[in-house]
């Protein structure tokens, strides 16, 4: 909320930004205004951009504390494509005002507003397809990139803080995103409770951010480090693609809606602090892989074959040993007529591998397992390789491969 006297405290720094002599050039030309007192004229001025004006105005005027002020004046030291840009922090007599830019909505769209939000847009037009949702999560963690180089964390990363806009004109042409996310960008915005990085368990006295976007360890009054960050862009890219927080919802229940590698991103940064993502650069990087996964020629038959469909480098690994032994083990039998207890075997190992590539789904015929999974990430993974190197161990002693 912006006071008339902060208004008229900034008179003169807002003339920059304002053509506040529009109405006094209408009053010496004798339109409607010259039968208004001053006063009167002033107040229109003042009434006008209390509200903003977004339908003029092309920037926002905010009142901010000291220590916003602070936080505000650094970044508008920086530019990045990708952040609201922030173009000055000003103080007269113990007040602070920061001039920000409008984020308009792009035009594709065509929604109604002149902005839109990330919450609006889901609410809107549905969630985001998994490939698009990942292009954005790249956008975001280069803004988070920006902020983390000057020692801020945003601590309130949610959707309603996130708005599109047009993409720039000027932006470099990346191959791996596509027509409908070239026309739109995403801008992170409102760093009212951004905070200098310091020790995560270093304490604080007062709890911020957005409850189903924020990280425990801020609900648990531990001052933020750029972790915070990578917890909060979890939450956004589980949002995009369901309407929903992580938060409020088992994660597992969608797990077959998209790829492994993408709920891999969802659990390490939604995990506990020291098993996430050390910094938005992993992040991204991880993002950009699963993108280009998606982009593979061999992406139109070779995914949907069991064993390839989780996009996992060890279960593929698996499958292909699988499908090798599926080939080979019918040759390499020098018997036309094999034993009983070879067939047996040979058909035990084809269902064990089954199991292997999650084909009958292990973690929701048996809970627990999948409880433990879910807490101790490696553990399925542990237990699978044991069970491939028993198998190998018998079919070895029983001269199958021999």
């Amino acid at each position: 909320m912006v006071t008339e006297s902060s208004i008229d405290l900034f008179r003169d720094d807002l003339k920059n930004f304002f053509d506040f002599d529009e109405k006094l050039n209408l009053i010496s030309s004798g339109t409607k205004y010259d039968k208004y007192p001053h006063h009167v004229y002033l107040a229109d001025i003042k009434k006008e951009y209390l509200t903003l004006a977004p339908q003029e105005s092309s920037v926002i005027i905010k009142e901010l504390s000291y220590e916003q002020a602070l936080i505000y004046q650094k970044i508008s030291t920086i530019f990045h494509p990708n952040l609201e840009a922030v173009y000055c922090a000003w103080e007269r007599q113990g007040h602070f005002l920061s001039i920000s830019e409008f984020i308009k909505a792009p035009d594709c769209l065509n929604y109604a507003q002149r902005s839109i939000s990330l919450e609006e847009t889901v609410a809107q037009y549905g969630c985001f397809r998994e490939r698009d949702a990942l292009i954005y999560i790249c956008q975001l963690c280069e803004a988070l990139e920006a902020l983390h180089k000057i020692n801020l964390t945003h601590n309130d990363i949610s959707p309603q803080n996130i708005l599109l806009t047009n993409a720039p004109a000027w932006r470099q042409e990346i191959s791996i995103i596509p027509p409908a996310s070239q026309n739109i960008w995403m801008k992170l915005i409102d760093f009212d409770i951004s905070k200098e990085q310091k020790k995560w368990n270093h304490s604080v006295t007062t709890v911020m951010g957005t409850t189903p976007y924020a990280a425990p360890e801020i609900l648990d009054f531990r001052h933020p480090t750029n972790r915070v960050d990578i917890y909060s862009l979890g939450c956004i890219l589980y949002y995009m693609l369901t309407g929903q927080s992580p938060k409020n919802e088992d994660i597992n229940t969608r797990k077959r809606q998209f790829s492994q590698n993408t709920m891999r991103i969802i659990n390490k940064c939604t995990t506990n602090y020291e098993n996430r993502f050390k910094n938005v650069s992993e992040l991204k990087t991880a993002a950009l892989r699963g993108i280009q996964m998606e982009d593979s020629n061999l992406s139109k038959w070779i995914w949907k074959i069991p064993g390839f469909r989780s996009h996992t480098y060890w279960k593929m690994t698996l499958a292909i040993t699988y499908y090798f032994y599926l080939i080979v083990a019918p040759l390499s039998l020098t018997n036309p007529f094999p034993s009983v207890s070879a067939m047996l075997l040979s058909l035990m190992q084809i269902v064990i591998l089954f199991v292997l590539f999650s084909k009958f789904h292990l973690e929701e015929k048996f809970p627990q397992y999948g409880h433990w999974k879910s807490t101790y990430p490696r553990l399925g993974l542990t237990l699978k390789i044991f069970i491939v190197l028993i198998i190998l161990i018998v079919s070895y002693n029983l001269g199958l491969f021999s």
